[in-house]
């Protein structure tokens, strides 16, 4: 996989659409043609006792754009979910099926981003829910979130590419993020966070995604990094109604950063055989312990998140990815992360909040099935004009999608699906006009869907 970060001037006007502008031959859709909208989804939004196996149909009005995608969330324990689409013949129904069962007696939420086959994005209710087993969910929201989490953190990105240690990743090192996602009865008018040097910066919303906000840097210089960004505490202020309320998270000293993962059998993880098992495996966390985190994705496969109960502590140094979740001749991006953090839990505005501070250390590497074919490389970056531009070169044949974020700390697995082609040649020319307002961007090019 490539991986790509665009960095843009500040004080530009909102985003207005996370996936507007994928290619000229998307932006070109027909004027005044009627958008699509979802017509039924199955079950239906707000459905209660549904069975942990349920397929969800979604039908559409139209013919869609295949490269549409669904996100599937746990607002129970706050974790991505994973599915298997397959759409009708036709393009006018998807269905997703739960690549692991639902999880018992939790909130599953929904959401969909996509256009028709002329690229006129999908319009109309787009989010929805249900319940397994008894319902779940719970709190202060009424929609997907039913509280507001805000975090923080400090991030150090390794790159391995042998059997030898990790070595430190030469574009982004060092990262700094900064997130808050509003439960869904809840809205704000400007959230910023104070640096413990007294440094304010503004957090941005997302066009696509309205609750969350975001601020994130990154640098190759430690020093840099560590003068902006130290140990302390960092204060984010919220502004709702004209009334503005604070939450403070201290990310001290004493929460050490962790050392790099080293992946401890990449040879075998080079040429995975799908259709069975496999186990990844790390040499153990330096000092983790029972109350440290790991996180490991495998494009967009992941381990339980943090506030799930089987989840992967500091004590951790394996994890197994199911038969038949990865796909033939296919490369992967894999991260896997080292956590130490603190939480706290409050209220704002008189809704429940979650605070999360972490500093974390990650490691990425290419995971290859089946012998494997060549990643797709973006070039010839090109930035006019308010729009993002560059190259996809691949192998002839090959399936391949393009995902972009403005946080590259949010997990793979949600990073909104911008293209899935299979275009003839071995290269297409790619634009992104939804990137105003950031001040940076973060694009992968990916094998498969």
């Amino acid at each position: 996989m490539n991986n790509l970060i665009c960095r843009k001037a500040a004080g530009l006007k909102p985003i207005k659409g996370i996936l507007a502008g994928i290619l000229a031959l998307a932006i070109a859709a027909k004027a005044g043609a009627a958008s699509p909208t979802i017509l039924s989804v199955d079950p239906v939004n707000g459905a209660t006792g549904v069975s942990t196996s349920k397929q969800v149909v979604f039908t559409f009005s139209t013919a869609m754009y295949t490269g549409s995608t669904v996100i599937f969330s746990n607002a129970t324990a706050h974790a991505a979910l994973s599915s298997s689409p397959v759409w009708s013949a036709g393009n006018t129904v998807l269905t997703c099926s739960p690549i692991s069962a639902w999880p018992a007696s939790s909130q599953v939420t929904w959401q969909v981003f996509g256009f028709d086959a002329s690229f006129n994005q999908l319009t109309g209710t787009t989010t929805g829910s249900f319940n397994t087993g008894a319902g779940g969910g719970g709190g202060g929201g009424t929609g997907t979130n039913d509280h507001t989490t805000l975090s923080v953190g400090l991030l150090n990105i390794y790159d391995q590419n042998s059997t030898n240690v990790p070595s430190l990743d030469a574009s982004f090192a060092y990262s700094f993020s900064a997130n808050v996602t509003l439960a869904s009865n809840f809205s704000a008018s400007a959230i910023s966070i104070q640096m413990p040097t007294a440094a304010v910066s503004n957090l941005n919303p997302s066009g696509g995604q309205p609750e969350d906000w975001n601020f994130s840097s990154f640098t190759t210089n430690h020093a840099t990094f560590t003068n902006t960004f130290p140990s302390g505490t960092y204060v984010y202020s919220v502004t709702s109604g004209g009334n503005t309320q604070q939450v403070s998270i201290n990310l001290s000293a004493s929460i050490t950063q962790p050392g790099a993962p080293r992946v401890s059998n990449y040879t075998a993880a080079q040429n995975v055989d799908p259709t069975q098992p496999f186990t990844l495996t790390w040499d153990a966390f330096p000092g983790g312990t029972s109350s440290d985190y790991i996180a490991v994705t495998v494009g967009s496969w992941n381990s339980p998140n943090l506030g799930a109960s089987n989840l992967l502590t500091g004590l951790s140094n394996s994890i197994t990815i199911p038969a038949n979740t990865l796909a033939a001749n296919t490369n992967y991006s894999v991260g896997v992360s080292f956590y130490r953090y603190v939480l706290t839990s409050n209220t704002l505005f008189s809704a429940p909040y979650l605070a999360n501070g972490y500093k974390v250390t990650g490691t990425r590497f290419t995971l290859l099935t089946g012998g494997g074919v060549a990643a797709p490389v973006i070039t010839n970056v090109v930035k006019s004009a308010g729009n993002m531009a560059f190259d996809v070169n691949f192998a002839s044949g090959q399936t391949v999608t393009v995902v972009g974020s403005t946080n590259v700390t949010t997990p793979q697995s949600l990073w909104p699906v911008l293209l899935t082609t299979n275009a003839a040649g071995t290269s297409f020319h790619f634009i992104d006009s939804a990137t105003s307002s950031s001040k940076s961007k973060f694009y992968r090019a990916r094998n498969g869907n």
